[in-house]
């Protein structure tokens, strides 16, 4: 893969937003709009190996639906938000349960990011986890540890499921479920696979 990419890329750096993105439909879809070489497919479930979560915080000071313009403060490391305000999340009153639009939630949203490899596929793909994922997401990951399996060790299965908040608006809620185990003979290639991504 690494060859392939020197090749294609010729020399130029892979960013992760270069992966194909498969986000959460709005108004309460439950089928995936998953980017391929031949098109957009709808599936109703994605499977693959987790090689990767990232955690990021992006806050915009306009909090009606951002417009695709980049956050004015933002986090790659839910620690330290750089732009305005910046500094301290911890200590930031805009990461705080009832500072979002309406007293709801939060204004700094937070996110996870899977970098999930397909079957078939030499590049993972990123499966963003929208702020009301989290705690279906982390469950199931805790259900893993607690298992003794690692994300890496296993094949996950994401659906959605419709739902509604508290004004009565629907939308989607991803539910990841466990496969199976990646094949033993599989493990060290995944390892490597992930390190090298």
């Amino acid at each position: 893969v690494g060859e392939l990419l020197a090749e294609n890329l010729a020399g130029e750096r892979l960013d992760e937003f270069d992966l194909d993105q498969i986000k959460v439909p709005a108004g309460g879809g439950t089928n995936w709009a998953v980017p391929t070489i031949s098109g957009e497919q709808s599936l109703p479930e994605i499977e693959g190996i987790i090689i990767h979560v990232a955690s990021r915080r992006s806050y915009w000071i306009n909090q009606d639906a951002p417009d695709g313009s980049p956050p004015d403060c933002s986090s790659r490391d839910m620690v330290t938000g750089v732009g305005d305000p910046g500094g301290s999340c911890e200590a930031c009153p805009l990461n705080v349960f009832g500072s979002g639009k309406n007293d709801r939630g939060k204004a700094c949203q937070e996110k996870r990011f899977v970098f999930l490899l397909r079957p078939g596929s030499q590049l993972p793909c990123v499966v963003s986890v929208p702020a009301a994922s989290l705690k279906p997401f982390k469950r199931y990951m805790l259900g893993l540890a607690s298992a003794g399996m690692s994300k890496s060790g296993v094949v996950t299965r994401f659906t959605l499921s419709k739902t509604k908040n508290q004004d009565g608006i629907a939308y989607a809620e991803i539910r990841p479920t466990l496969v199976g185990a990646v094949p033993h003979e599989a493990d060290e290639a995944v390892t490597a696979y992930a390190l090298g991504m």
